[in-house]
């Protein structure tokens, strides 16, 4: 019944991580489906110039591939951590797995990134904040982000 209930958790941390990433990759269209001007814009509220929204799409894109494989080898390190009796060979092997998966999304990140910065159409300073917000998960999703120095839980911004 244990091993049931574990499937079914893994199973369901996999879906909800492949959804997001999915959903991140998909390219924005100012929040419009005919792709006008509209919807949120950024984590500040503001759109991005066409351009730039391009690149930033085009990047985002071609990262697709290496977000599913840290997605996955999240979820693998996840169900090991959890499973029942605990086994530390299968933990220690989900971590390098997932060590490998993000080692090569930050070398094809890099690699993109750099393609487009000496190319003539660089990233203006704010694509390239929507990026690092992006691919942090803070691209203005969720809650008041009460990460590192943030406020403690249940105080106001003002520490009361």
């Amino acid at each position: 019944m244990k091993r049931l209930n574990l499937a079914k958790f893994a199973i369901i941390v996999v879906w909800l991580s492949v959804s997001i990433v999915i959903n991140n990759a998909q390219p924005s269209t100012g929040g419009r489906p005919e792709g006008g001007p509209g919807g949120r814009g950024g984590p500040n509220g503001q759109q991005l110039p066409p351009e730039q929204q391009a690149l930033v799409d085009q990047i985002t894109k071609e990262l697709s591939a290496e977000n599913l494989a840290v997605t996955i080898a999240n979820s693998n390190l996840v169900a090991a951590s959890f499973s029942v009796p605990v086994n530390a060979a299968k933990i220690s092997e989900a971590n390098s797995a997932l060590t490998k998966a993000r080692t090569a999304w930050a070398m094809k990140a890099s690699a993109a990134f750099a393609k487009i910065q000496t190319s003539e159409t660089k990233l203006s300073k704010e694509s390239i904040n929507r990026l690092i917000a992006i691919s942090s998960g803070r691209d203005g999703r969720g809650g008041p982000g009460r990460g590192p120095g943030g406020p403690p839980r249940g105080r106001g911004p003002d520490g009361q």
